[in-house]
């Protein structure tokens, strides 16, 4: 993908050589919903709600990534985050436009801009593991 001026700074390139678009980002509480219980038992239903909560969010047509929870405690928020790139398929019987791909994770920290955090929690994503080729 190459930066043009609609789309400057919201573009940069995974570990693995991919350049991708952030399309859309959704952030959240992570407990949000949660009333009551103990940090384990709350804990255990965030991770449980999870991929419930990116269908709900992106639709249940959309691949999704969701990284490892990190250890103990309870992060405060639930980053979501669409990505386009070009197909994966080079197949000339390939009709698709994009391939696409949903990442979450859950973390404290928002201390840099939005974007580098994205950078940060998403470049090592292997891209032709969990996108797919779609069509708009």
């Amino acid at each position: 993908m190459t930066t043009t001026d609609e789309n400057y700074g919201r573009d940069y390139q995974l570990d693995c050589g991919r350049w991708v678009t952030v399309e859309e980002c959704y952030i959240s509480t992570s407990t949000i919903g949660v009333l009551a219980g103990s940090e384990e038992r709350i804990r255990r239903h965030l991770i449980d709600d999870l991929p419930k909560r990116v269908q709900s969010q992106f639709g249940e047509s959309f691949p999704h990534y969701i990284k490892p929870m990190p250890e103990g405690g309870l992060p405060r928020y639930v980053f979501m985050v669409s990505l386009l790139s070009d197909l994966i398929s080079e197949s000339p019987h390939n009709h698709n436009h994009s391939s696409i791909l949903v990442v979450c994770w859950l973390s404290d920290d928002i201390t840099t801009s939005l974007l580098e955090l994205i950078k940060r929690e998403t470049r090592a994503i292997e891209w032709n593991k969990y996108a797919v080729d779609f069509s708009y």
